[in-house]
């Protein structure tokens, strides 16, 4: 019988058949078929022929693709009669496993039903058994990190093999066009292995297979086995390390500062601010200080930040568009905690000018009559919480106290009695 459809229920008579055989009421009954199937547990097979059937461990299903979720399929022998129609979905943790002694098999593996990223893996050391999966991702750090968007293949080969060592692998991974980021450039594909960094295959051309329009990119010589992807000749997996980032409040503004090193390729940084942590916008860019050898640091001060929560991060762009992010930091900001404080108010002999501790840049104070003119200046450091004045000699009368701090000026209103 020819299904041309994924699922559904034949009707089947028997005809002229003596005794009875579809049940004990008539002869006729109803079969349900599938060709996609999701394991509810892991599942080991003898053989597995993508195109036929398993109706003792998968009933109904006559062949197609299986949905491993977060179950394992073992495969102890040959996987058979596998194309983009039929093949591995590993959408969860689940793994295919496959055992048979063979130097060189295929794992006809896919991120989805309709997106099949197969691994060719020829082992040319000692014998072993490999488990893989596929991810319709790359992460910065392998398997963790920020999702890198731009310059590669957007999928990641997961591989492992049973035991640890000897092994000597040639690795061959296939992907379509539409799995390509925006940025990747096809010429210059590069086999990217992560291994606590990314160590990056030399860039050659990829091969396309004409036939069903996939491409391919091969490499050798793997002894160890852990996240695997395709990308460019300027990778776009960012190798640059957030050391640390911190904010501190200061008069009438956060002060943001960030320390980085190993910036290869990096172009610049995007400061980004948030009052919800989600809706973040753009406050500025610096340009990379680049590899230096040494950690880099870069400082930015937010002018009047909001009243309440403000939420920051930073936005790193490598020089071929890739990006990541920061951790995000909160800073919790009032008005009321950076207020300059006079005292006493109305003044005699000695006007005390109180500082918000946090503010440790230079300062100068001005004192200006009430027809404008400039009486008295004050030079001083904001380090010292408390500026003494004297204003013994000033005239009795309203006055403004006109504080500058860095590129903050408040201004005060007092009375010289």
């Amino acid at each position: 019988i020819l299904f041309t459809i994924d699922s559904g229920f034949v009707a089947m008579e028997i005809a002229n058949c003596n005794p009875q055989e579809s049940n004990l009421l008539n002869n006729t009954d109803t079969l349900f078929f599938n060709t996609v199937v999701r394991l509810k547990a892991s599942l080991t097979v003898s053989n597995l022929n993508l195109a036929g059937a398993l109706p003792s461990e998968l009933p109904g299903w006559i062949g197609g693709k299986i949905i491993l979720g977060n179950s394992d399929l073992t495969v102890i022998g040959n996987i058979i009669n596998f194309d983009t129609a039929h093949f591995i979905v590993t959408d969860g943790t689940g793994r295919l496993r496959i055992v048979n002694g063979n130097p060189e098999n295929i794992f006809p593996v896919g991120t989805s039903l309709v997106s099949s990223n197969f691994l060719r893996l020829r082992n040319n050391g000692t014998a072993d058994n490999f488990r893989v999966r596929v991810a319709p991702f790359v992460l910065s750090n392998g398997n963790t990190g920020d999702t890198v968007r731009t310059g590669n293949v957007s999928r990641t080969w997961f591989i492992d093999e049973d035991v640890s060592g000897g092994s000597d692998a040639v690795l061959e991974m296939y992907w379509f066009p539409n799995h390509e980021a925006d940025g990747f450039d096809r010429s210059k594909s590069r086999m990217g292995h992560f291994t606590g960094t990314w160590e990056l295959g030399n860039p050659t051309a990829a091969v396309l297979d004409s036939a069903n329009g996939q491409f391919s990119k091969r490499d050798s010589g793997f002894t160890s086995f852990s996240p695997f992807t395709v990308t460019n000749e300027s990778p776009g997996l960012l190798p640059l390390t957030f050391l640390d980032f911190y904010g501190t409040k200061k008069l009438g503004s956060v002060h943001l500062t960030w320390r980085t090193m190993a910036e290869t390729g990096t172009s610049h940084f995007i400061v980004e601010h948030a009052t919800n942590g989600m809706a973040f916008r753009p406050l500025s860019s610096l340009a990379a200080l680049g590899n230096t050898g040494t950690v880099n640091i870069y400082t930015y001060q937010h002018q009047s930040p909001v009243e309440g929560i403000n939420y920051y991060r930073i936005k790193q762009i490598d020089q071929n568009g890739a990006f990541t992010y920061s951790k995000i930091i909160r800073i919790s900001y009032s008005e009321a905690n950076n207020a300059v404080l006079l005292y006493p108010n109305p003044v005699g002999e000695v006007l005390n000018v109180m500082l918000p501790a946090q503010n440790i840049r230079p300062l100068s104070c001005r004192i200006i009559n009430s027809s404008g003119q400039v009486v008295q200046e004050h030079q001083g450091t904001a380090a010292n919480a408390i500026q003494v004045i004297n204003t013994s000699k000033l005239p009795s009368g309203q006055y403004w106290l006109v504080v500058v701090s860095g590129q903050q000026v408040t201004h005060h209103k007092f009375i010289k009695l």
